[in-house]
């Protein structure tokens, strides 16, 4: 499969539209994984983890077709992506179950929260010996006000989901 179809069909998955570059990095390094998501190279950027091959990829099918993207504002000023496919243009299947449920719990999360697991999952990759005080390091100022421990939290309800995923302590 193609990366253009690759990202399509994460998109597809989480029911045709995807709200944020940030939540759409995060979930498909997660999905990497877990084996769904493949081809793409993470490393880390300011947000976590980052590829600069799906940035590229994912402008690419927004400028010759099969996803449209939407910038919009917040009601502070800042911009985000809302991503749309056709619910019927791509039936590749290839997400597994436990990829799909994933999608679900990653696509309904504080993308915060979800940077800041997707970041100690990174580091624990990186055979990092705490990656929740390295990604606590990295990010101290989104990781207080009780932002690290829901990130644990939803890092759990994500292990539940794909036990694929590298155990954290």
């Amino acid at each position: 499969m193609t990366k253009e179809k690759q990202i399509i069909e994460v998109i597809r998955v989480a029911g045709g539209k995807f709200v944020g570059r940030t939540r759409l990095q995060k979930t498909c390094y997660l999905l990497s994984l877990i084996g769904d998501f493949k081809g793409f190279n993470f490393g880390y950027y300011h947000y976590g983890p980052y590829s600069e091959d799906l940035t590229e990829t994912l402008e690419i099918a927004c400028a010759f077709g099969g996803i449209t993207e939407k910038v919009e504002r917040t009601n502070w000023g800042a911009l985000y992506s809302i991503y749309n496919v056709d619910d019927k243009a791509l039936q590749e299947n290839s997400i597994s179950k436990n990829g799909s449920g994933l999608i679900e719990k990653a696509k309904s999360s504080d993308s915060v929260i979800l940077e800041l697991a997707a970041t100690a999952a990174y580091f624990a990759t990186q055979q990092n010996k705490d990656p929740w005080k390295e990604t606590s390091d990295c990010k101290p100022e989104k990781s207080d006000n009780g932002r690290l421990e829901q990130a644990k939290a939803l890092y759990a309800e994500l292990r539940n989901i794909a036990p694929e995923l590298p155990a954290i302590s």
